[in-house]
């Protein structure tokens, strides 16, 4: 659903404006609405409403099993904000958020299937050097082929 990625810029107000080929897809699944949320990695995470309403359907099946459930779906939760594209595609980032990532001026969007991942340019540039070692792979990608 989305894929590559895309070099931007917020703008002074924390604004930016969704790629083309990002817009369209989020238009059609979303008609624009979307759910910015945090990840361990220290980048956000931007979902089409309706699929965020899955992953809040996955996390409250199991939030309150363990405690570390509940601290996770915390996390995710508590620091997700609904958000609106406007008429040119542009939508705010919340401070927060953008404290959270390290968000400045330069940032890549980057399609990772359901989702979209919004990082500060040299923190994503950082971890694409850090390619995972076939041994630290988990069972279910290690066999998987290209």
């Amino acid at each position: 659903m989305f894929r590559g990625r895309k070099d931007l810029s917020l703008d002074g107000k924390g604004r930016i404006t969704m790629p083309a080929k990002y817009r369209e897809r989020m238009l059609a699944v979303a008609g624009g609405s979307m759910v910015i949320t945090i990840d361990p990695s220290k980048c956000l995470l931007i979902y089409p409403l309706p699929m965020w309403e899955e992953v809040e359907a996955k996390l409250a099946a199991v939030a309150t099993q363990h405690e570390a459930n509940r601290k996770f779906t915390r996390f995710i939760v508590h620091n997700a904000e609904e958000v609106e594209m406007d008429a040119q595609g542009r939508f705010v980032i919340p401070p927060l958020l953008r404290q959270y990532a390290k968000l400045d001026k330069k940032v890549v969007m980057a399609g990772a299937i359901n989702k979209i991942e919004l990082w500060d340019e040299a923190r994503y540039l950082e971890q694409q050097l850090d390619w995972p070692d076939a041994a630290d792979l988990p069972p279910e990608i290690a066999g998987f082929a290209l």
